[in-house]
């Protein structure tokens, strides 16, 4: 099975599912819940494994336990309503156990000069995985939170596989752009966008309510999320050209990792939360 059918498979399986899970708001989203926090794990690990190629790390199992704490702390937060704040405190703690082991690290018992690399290493996965997941966390308790949820992953696989796809048509005499992802076009990045907003759209109709009958403002919140979803998917690239690493894993058919399938929504997560609030909340 080529890598284009792998892929296509994925998506009219994938996407069916992620959002049906979304949207099942039995016991305040606690399957979602549970999915975030199993998510933060793996996609920790990818980017441990990613990160030692090229710098000292702290032990694996410190790290992805300091990055799993922030997302289930969130989630025992929405679930039982409690303030925010905890979230902030759950980053903060798995921060300070990061920095604490450095302290005691028998790695440091001869020199410290890999300690900033480790320390680097490790407050970059905590954030960049365990924080910025928390983000998905916080739409549950939102009102109408399966109609804001359903729509962020539609958004989502909608600028991840538009772009694809026209890039796919109309990207051939226009990449290069990004010296970081070349295979990547003009074409696929207008696509992504384009198919974000009409994706936004098509919601929208079935749903005004929801959105306070702006249409102007959801296109505005779907072009906010393609830009951060397209950063997002980029920003990975850099990673892994820098640790020359081709994927982050082999867990996904066609397309590579976990942390490969979710880049987009790590970075576009708490700009679609931040927007939604700011015009519909």
């Amino acid at each position: 099975m080529n890598k284009i059918t792998q892929r296509l498979l994925t998506f009219f399986i994938g996407v069916p599912l992620v959002v049906s899970v979304s949207v099942i708001s039995f016991a305040h989203h606690i399957i979602l819940h549970c999915a975030i926090v199993g998510g933060a794990i793996i996609a920790s690990m990818e980017l441990h494994g990613i990160l030692k190629h090229k710098l000292p790390s702290q032990p694996k199992f410190m790290v992805v336990f300091s990055s799993a704490f922030i997302p289930f702390i969130a989630a025992l937060t929405c679930l039982f309503d409690r303030s925010p704040s905890w979230i902030s405190l759950a980053l903060i703690v798995s921060l300070l156990a990061s920095y604490s082991y450095e302290i005691f690290s028998p790695d440091n018992k001869k020199s410290f000069a890999d300690a900033i690399s480790r320390l680097c290493s490790s407050t970059f996965t905590i954030v960049y995985i365990g924080f910025l997941l928390t983000y998905i966390s916080r739409l549950t308790v939102l009102e109408y939170s399966q109609v804001f949820i359903a729509l962020f992953f539609l958004l989502v696989f909608a600028c991840d596989s538009v772009a694809w796809f026209f890039g796919m048509l109309f990207g051939k005499g226009n990449r290069g752009l990004i010296a970081v992802s070349p295979n990547k076009s003009i074409a696929g990045f207008l696509g992504g966008i384009a198919g974000t907003v009409a994706a936004a759209l098509a919601v929208y109709y079935f749903f005004p309510q929801v959105f306070l009958y702006k249409p102007v403002e959801i296109v505005i919140a779907a072009a906010c999320v393609a830009l951060a979803a397209i950063a997002g998917d980029l920003t990975e690239s850099v990673i892994k050209r820098s640790a020359e690493c081709k994927d982050s894993g082999v867990v996904i058919p066609g397309r590579g990792g976990f942390l490969d399938s979710i880049d987009s929504i790590l970075f576009s997560a708490p700009v679609y939360f931040i927007v939604i609030n700011f015009f519909f909340v």
